[in-house]
């Protein structure tokens, strides 16, 4: 949906404002990095090719660097073509919102899978369609079954051939379409003094050799089996996306508790340099 698109287009730019941040450190320390080499090569306590792996660590970093700036305006013009408007980010990454807490890790698959597929709008679409492809076809199987019946009344001046017939009413119903149909029928010459009657019919069509499947009720089952191809391939498909998200997620719980256990390792690493700095057991 918009929404969550929109949401992770914000955080993505936000994590490329950090990179940006990052490459921006490294590059300093390169830089650094490099005029220690330089002087320590002027000492003639560094090998020339030491002196060329600091130079190729300050190119990297630079063309890093510019790929950080690159991905923070493609960015914000993500945002920008998601939200049909401009908007204007923060440079630095602490300036952006707060990032939300850390969630959980996800419950088993098959509960998640179970919940999607009962609130899911293409599941519950895909079903709906089953459903009157269902209702469409019990409809034609009615009408396959009911047979084409027709009962008709006449009443007046009737007579064995038309040409004696005389004023006569009539009507008729098909039981099957439920059309009803009336006539009214006047000679064009008098035909006089005529007793009245009363007749009735009752005509009908049955399938009694080869009668088959008519179109309509052909048509109706091929409906049915594509609604319901098309309802499994949407449970397929919801289901296979929530086991791919679990999956990532805990993926990414994984990689955020490793990180944050070299977060650890660094900073403790930096207090213990800065105290054999301190003491004069360490140079820069």
């Amino acid at each position: 949906t918009l929404a969550v698109n929109a949401v992770q287009a914000y955080y993505a730019a936000r994590n490329a404002a950090a990179s940006l941040a990052l490459a921006d450190a490294q590059l300093a320390l390169s830089q650094r990095q490099l005029a220690v080499a330089q002087a320590q090569r002027a000492a003639g306590v560094l090998t020339e090719e030491g002196l060329l792996a600091r130079q190729d660590a300050l190119a990297d970093a630079q063309a890093a660097q510019r790929q950080a700036r690159t991905n923070v305006d493609l960015a914000a013009r993500g945002l920008a073509n998601l939200l049909g408007q401009s908007v204007t980010l923060p440079a630095d990454a602490e300036a952006f919102g707060p990032l939300p807490p850390v969630p959980q890790s996800p419950s088993s698959a098959e509960a998640l899978v179970t919940r999607a597929l009962a609130t899911r709008p293409e599941v519950a679409r895909a079903q709906n369609d089953l459903a009157d492809a269902q209702a469409q076809l019990r409809a034609a199987q009615r009408d396959a079954r009911l047979p084409d019946l027709t009962a008709s009344v006449q009443y007046g001046q009737l007579a064995a051939t038309q040409a004696e017939t005389g004023r006569v009413v009539g009507g008729s119903l098909n039981v099957k379409t439920g059309v009803l149909a009336g006539q009214v029928s006047l000679p064009l010459r008098d035909p006089g003094e005529r007793p009245s009657g009363l007749a009735l019919s009752l005509s009908g069509s049955f399938s009694v050799i080869g009668g088959g499947k008519g179109p309509v009720l052909a048509a109706a089952e091929v409906s049915v089996a594509l609604a319901q191809a098309a309802l499994e391939s949407a449970r397929q498909s919801v289901d296979l996306e929530v086991r791919q998200r679990s999956a990532d997620l805990q993926t990414a719980l994984d990689t955020l508790a490793s990180q944050r256990g070299a977060l650890a390792r660094a900073q403790a690493a930096l207090v213990s340099t800065q105290a054999r700095l301190a003491a004069g057991l360490a140079t820069e």
